[in-house]
């Protein structure tokens, strides 16, 4: 997966559970801008929720799962063709 470095800077913010307003204050933008990206990965991810988004960023390697106090309940779906080669 390619991101562009500002996706993934929001997802890493994301990733880490902070809120929008949060991420959106430490990259100096507005709340509105990191919801749009978070919305148009989520597109380009074909992930409907944002545990999803964060899940399949964790399998893929872009997030690493010992750096986020994450929590993943339920099952994660993530389509054959978006998970890295083994």
């Amino acid at each position: 997966m390619n991101l562009t470095r500002r996706q993934a800077e929001i997802l890493e913010g994301i990733g880490r559970g902070n809120t929008y307003r949060a991420v959106a204050e430490r990259l100096s933008i507005s709340p509105a801008t990191v919801a749009y990206h978070v919305g148009r990965l989520q597109q380009m991810l074909r992930t409907p929720t944002l545990p999803a988004l964060i899940g399949l960023a964790i399998v893929s390697g872009i997030l690493s799962s010992d750096q986020f106090p994450l929590e993943l309940t339920g099952n994660l779906v993530v389509p054959d063709d978006l998970l890295p080669e083994a």
